[in-house]
């Protein structure tokens, strides 16, 4: 069993339905927050020996809110980002790629599955040396994408049969991961530098400017090019 995936919890809700990480609340029940996976009320754990993080009033857990509390944000994230840089595998550090439209839960009729966000994206990208008035004028190229699947991964990434579906439905496919153990190590940087901002502004970075972790499933260009 994996402790941080099945039985830490890293993100709660407030009765007024704001995300907060347990170093942003009173210590136990006082926190009065809800698991947002499965609403049972949770305990704000702020121990010396285990990495803070929420529990269920109930002793017993619930296997999978951890990573389902992680699922829910990063999804909510994405779709509140439209119009903000999203970063793309396999491109410049300075490409810029706008979010220009992003459907949450959409659903791929030719794959036969629904994924966790449609977007379509705006791809700006240096066309190279210049310098002077020229720069300010003309420093990027900008052309649209057609629509990419995105799917956030936070134990279990997509296997063949997903990439087969986007294959057929020649739809390009993203997948961004984001581990528990990134996560509990994010918050836990944030408690000891006392570095504010709230959980959103951290997933946010993972989700949008993250590098290593995000992986092209499926590019179209990649049949359009042989």
């Amino acid at each position: 069993m994996n402790l941080v995936r099945d039985l830490l919890v890293p993100f709660a809700k407030t009765k007024s339905g704001q995300w907060v990480g347990p170093h942003e609340v009173a210590r136990g029940l006082s926190c009065n927050c809800i698991c947002p996976t499965c609403g049972e009320h949770l305990v704000a754990k702020q121990g010396e020996e285990v990495i803070w993080h929420f529990a269920h009033r109930s002793h017993g857990g619930n296997s999978g809110c951890g990573e389902g509390a992680i699922h829910l944000l990063a999804k909510e994230v994405l779709e509140e980002s439209k119009g903000k840089c999203i970063r793309l595998p396999g491109g410049r550090s300075d490409d810029q790629n706008y979010l220009m439209e992003v459907q949450s839960e959409a659903w791929i009729e030719i794959a036969k599955r629904r994924v966790d966000a449609l977007v379509t994206v705006r791809h700006r990208s240096r066309i190279g040396r210049v310098s002077g008035q020229l720069a300010s004028l003309f420093p990027y190229e900008s052309l649209g994408t057609g629509p990419i699947a995105i799917e956030i991964t936070v134990a279990n990434p997509k296997d063949s049969e997903y990439v087969s579906d986007m294959e057929r439905a020649d739809l390009s496919s993203l997948e961004i991961e984001i581990p528990p153990q990134i996560v509990f190590k994010k918050l836990m940087q944030r408690r000891n530098t006392g570095t504010g901002g709230g959980v959103k502004s951290l997933i946010r970075s993972i989700v949008l400017s993250g590098g290593t972790n995000r992986r092209w499933l499926y590019n179209k260009q990649w049949r359009h090019k042989e």
